[in-house]
């Protein structure tokens, strides 16, 4: 039977279910590329014009589904002169094409598969917000790897939280300052105006994170940190 002409996103998103219906059969490294062009009814031509392996055609699958994310032009600057606004959206949207494709992304890490999201992530980060200087590309790394270790999380605990939150916890890892909370009830969602180690204060701004200054004690003989206190002095603990 002739096939009917068909666009090269057609041929892809073919091949992509195809792979995955066949992912749901057996395992990775059982299925074949005559398999996957048999189930999408594509040549094997085809298949070699668009994909160098199965991975390709799983990171194909990634982009479709992060296709509707925003990619503002803001977030090409460096992680921290970005707008943090532009960030956050960028990220709910993100989050918000996971959920919708929770069914696919469970199965992918039913086989192990999880690797493939953690490289397309990466490398997706990577090449949006790194500029070329040397404290860029590791901040970006940080931002990338940790992203992607939350959204693990997330994926492996059964996607509790909303897309909000997960960009909330994500945002609070990110920034300097203190650690986020170690209690649920802490959590920035949770407690508006969280100062510092789960201290609650109305002088703290919703969404808003105070920094506090710490620094090696530098004196003979002396144990601890140096914090700065209220005057503006360094002293040691």
């Amino acid at each position: 039977m002739a096939r009917q002409a068909r666009t090269t996103e057609n041929l892809k998103d073919r091949m992509a279910d195809a792979l995955l219906e066949l992912l749901a059969e057996k395992p990775y490294s059982e299925i074949s590329v005559s398999e996957i062009t048999d189930r999408a009814d594509v040549g094997r031509a085809t298949y070699y014009r668009h994909f160098a392996s199965k991975k390709d055609v799983l990171l194909y699958k990634f982009d479709v589904i992060f296709s509707q994310t925003e990619h503002h032009e803001a977030l090409r600057l460096p992680y921290q002169r970005a707008d943090q606004a532009a960030i956050k959206e960028h990220l709910i949207t993100q989050f918000k094409s996971l959920s919708a494709y929770k069914d696919v992304l469970q199965l992918i890490y039913s086989r192990d598969l999880d690797y493939v999201l953690f490289v397309y992530m990466y490398k997706e980060t990577i090449a949006r917000l790194s500029d070329k200087t040397l404290v860029s590309r590791y901040r970006t790394a940080l931002h990338a790897a940790t992203t992607f270790a939350i959204t693990d999380q997330w994926i492996t605990s059964g996607f509790e939280q909303t897309p909000e939150e997960m960009v909330d916890l994500i945002m609070y890892q990110l920034r300097p300052g203190p650690h986020p909370p170690e209690r649920d009830s802490e959590i920035p969602w949770k407690a508006k105006h969280w100062h510092g180690f789960g201290e609650e204060t109305s002088a703290v701004a919703d969404g808003e994170m105070p920094v506090t200054e710490t620094a090696y004690c530098t004196q003979p003989d002396a144990v601890g940190d140096a914090t700065r206190n209220t005057v503006g002095e360094m002293s040691c603990n």
